[in-house]
């Protein structure tokens, strides 16, 4: 097998984290190493990045007409044709396979990030709008990556939130939104401590400002790196650097979200995966999932990707439901497409905010449902099809 996974570049850090979850500070603390260099956030465009990839290297086609070898591409380029199936194809290939595309986007992301880092210091990032299809997606790029997942109580999470983006107004402040974006960054560290093979650290927020000398070696310890120096992380907390202060909103905000189902089962997964952030930790990086074509055996088991397809029309009071039982599957090779049949109740808008986790979304006029099914099943790209009604919930 070629190994990825043994220079310092190979193996970056990554921290993730729902917004306003502390990813700043153990940024910072972090970047006290003089053997770590992590950027800041950059608007989660590598969702797009991903999506580009993902469609690329999973196009059916794309192995049967892509070059494979120096031969075939002299051949095309010298307009010789090329016989597939009985029928002449030169016109039908493309100048690249899943190999070439698989190094030009982890090129890609190398130029963007480590360009100017010292070959000998680790690069990384923190960011607040992945998930774990992104986790997915950047642990294949980098099969020596490590993720840090900073984790803060749900409560002073969504106080942070009111106070930074909506001015401190609760009244303007979209706790639904954020109550969703809270249960979401708790799917994608389950889902990554599903996978033995990644290399994952719970960061309790509430321990790491008590001690953040603590704190910030025992994330040390998981990078293996040398200890941070402890004056230094003590002067960024005694500036408050990334600390906060002040409960002005605290007792309007209770009382808006205390007897909310949806917020005590968030606090109560939240109090879990406190209680067991030690046991959830892979301390050392072991082999992550290398693609196939980089083995030089038989490839690995996998996934098959399965394509749903939800036909939607003037559906917006259930498709958020209907689209969280899609990904409440946890399922890790799943093509969400929703077809909207020109609905005008506002289910662009719905889509719109969930972007991020769907695979394909159209709004244009059909015919009928059965006319959106069929456009939507020439979208998919998976090896198993099915679909989902927007009113129904798996």
């Amino acid at each position: 097998m070629t190994s990825l996974t043994t220079k310092p570049h190979d193996r970056p850090v990554f921290i993730l984290a729902t917004p306003r979850s502390g990813t700043t500070i153990i940024q910072r603390c972090l970047n006290l190493s003089p053997e770590l260099m992590i950027w800041g956030e950059h608007g989660g465009f590598l969702k797009q990045v991903r999506l580009a990839y993902r469609r690329v290297t999973q196009y059916r086609m794309l192995e049967r007409f892509g070059v494979h070898d120096a031969d075939t591409k002299r051949r095309v380029m010298a307009g010789e044709p090329v016989l597939f199936d009985g029928r002449w194809s030169t016109e039908w290939m493309s100048p690249f396979s899943s190999e070439i595309a698989y190094y030009a986007h982890r090129d890609f992301l190398l130029q963007l990030f480590a360009r100017d880092v010292p070959p000998e210091i680790r690069w990384g990032f923190k960011e607040v709008q992945y998930g774990y299809r992104d986790v997915r997606f950047l642990s294949e790029m980098f099969p020596g990556a490590q993720f840090v997942y900073p984790l803060r109580g749900p409560f002073e999470t969504m106080l942070s939130k009111v106070r930074a983006f909506d001015s401190g107004q609760l009244e303007r402040a979209p706790l639904d939104l954020y109550i969703k974006q809270y249960n979401d960054a708790l799917e994608m560290v389950d889902a990554s401590h599903l996978r033995a093979d990644l290399s994952a650290l719970v960061v309790p927020l509430d321990g790491f400002q008590s001690d953040p000398v603590e704190g910030t070696a025992r994330i040390a310890r998981f990078l293996g790196v040398p200890p941070i120096d402890k004056d230094a992380i003590l002067a960024l907390k005694a500036a408050r650097v990334g600390w906060e202060g002040g409960d002005q909103l605290a007792e309007d905000l209770r009382k808006a979200v205390g007897d909310d189902p949806r917020f005590q089962e968030t606090a109560a997964k939240y109090e879990s995966h406190v209680q067991n952030a030690n046991a959830m930790a892979n301390v050392s990086a072991p082999a992550a999932p290398t693609p196939a074509f980089l083995e030089d055996h038989a490839e690995p088991p996998r996934w098959p990707r399965i394509s749903i397809v939800v036909p939607c029309f003037q559906a917006a009071e259930t498709l958020e439901r209907s689209l969280s039982s899609l990904r409440d599957q946890g399922y890790p090779a799943l093509q969400v497409i929703v077809m909207v049949g020109g609905s005008t109740d506002g289910t662009d808008e719905i889509l719109e905010r969930w972007d991020a986790d769907l695979d394909i979304w159209v709004s244009e006029p059909d015919r009928c449902q059965a006319h959106a099914l069929n456009k939507g099943f020439a979208k998919a790209g998976g090896e198993i099809f099915g679909w989902l009604c927007a009113d129904d919930e798996l």
